[in-house]
């Protein structure tokens, strides 16, 4: 229904097009060309939108049977490589990505659990501080609703943080521990510092936002933004093709 739609849409330019008076031939099919570009922009627009998005059963399943929206939203098709290098955004990217490895838009790992991910290359992740930043000022946000003293910002543990989600990214791996740095007690000891008390969580989602609403509602991450013996955090956030890895490294 939605191809035929934006197909009807295209139509419509085209047409318009064609009819255009005064018009040399090839300026009619450089318009119909760039009008029949415009529909497809649109229609890998539209349909990745609504591949993200909840919908009714009856309509995910008719995109889950059709062809051409299966082809048009697939993350590796050239429609979306080309739609992905025109918008110049790689939230949109990194929710087909999740949608299509877990069925979600984020993950937010549980104690115990490990998950399988596609290895990043290295050209194709990059830390960001803004990102870090953002999730910091939700993070504070909360505990000062809850009527508790905002953490202060730590970089030693923040490093700690972009390096470990680095390696999850480039190993293919979501997961506390690691067969090469250990856990996060490990890595915190490694760096030299001292603690009473420590605590991570891991998040994988496309924006700030969406990382700290799904931190918010897990019981065990929640307790662990709110737990009042923690008096510093370090959050590494590193951007690759399934949005954004988050670690926070929580310290007493």
């Amino acid at each position: 229904l939605t191809v035929g739609i934006v197909a009807s849409i295209g139509a419509h330019f085209l047409q318009r097009v064609l009819s255009l008076p005064g018009l040399a031939l090839s300026n009619r099919l450089f318009g119909a060309l760039l009008a029949l570009t415009w529909a497809l922009f649109l229609a890998v627009l539209v349909l990745s939108l609504l591949v993200v998005l909840p919908l009714p059963p009856s309509v995910g399943d008719q995109l889950d049977n059709s062809t051409v929206a299966t082809y048009l939203t697939d993350p590796d098709a050239p429609p979306q490589q080309v739609f992905q290098a025109i918008a110049g955004d790689r939230v949109l990217e990194a929710l087909l990505n999740m949608q299509d490895l877990v069925g979600g838009k984020e993950v937010i790992l549980q104690e115990g659990e490990t998950l399988e991910l596609p290895a990043a290359a290295a050209n194709d992740l990059a830390v960001d501080d803004k990102a870090a930043t953002e999730i910091f000022d939700l993070l504070n946000r909360s505990r000062v609703e809850e009527g508790l003293d905002p953490l202060a910002w730590s970089a030693a543990l923040a490093d700690i943080g972009d390096a470990y989600a680095t390696e999850m990214y480039l190993g293919g791996f979501f997961s506390h521990d690691s067969a090469v740095t250990g856990n996060v007690v490990v890595r915190v000891k490694k760096a030299g510092i001292p603690y009473r008390v420590l605590g991570e969580n891991l998040a994988l989602a496309a924006t700030p936002k969406a990382v700290h609403d799904g931190l918010m509602a897990s019981r065990g991450h929640r307790e662990n933004i709110l737990r009042p013996e923690f008096t510093r955090v370090g959050i590494g956030v590193v951007a690759g093709p399934l949005g954004l890895m988050v670690v926070e490294v929580f310290q007493g």
